[in-house]
């Protein structure tokens, strides 16, 4: 079976707007990501996200997104029961 790519979704805030960044990565690893991202962000030092300009903002969420098989056989489209 082909490893699973899923996608680390991270958000934060800028001018007051949330934004989001990917992260693509196999399965296991997005969701250890994820986790390990989720208890730091709860915890008493919040990791922060770099912008191109230098400066650092403080990440609100991290998520790992499951997607599809990576280099696999394309999947076979399932029309909806009526």
């Amino acid at each position: 079976m082909a490893d699973l790519t899923s996608v680390v979704l991270i958000s934060f805030l800028v001018g007051g707007s949330i934004h989001e960044s990917e992260i693509h990565l196999e399965h296991r690893q997005c969701v250890r990501m994820a986790d390990a991202l989720t208890l730091a962000i709860d915890g008493p030092s919040i990791p922060t996200v770099e912008m191109i300009n230098g400066a650092r903002v403080p990440m609100l969420s991290a998520t790992c997104l499951p997607a599809c098989m990576a280099d696999g056989e394309p999947l076979e489209l399932i029309a909806l029961a009526e």
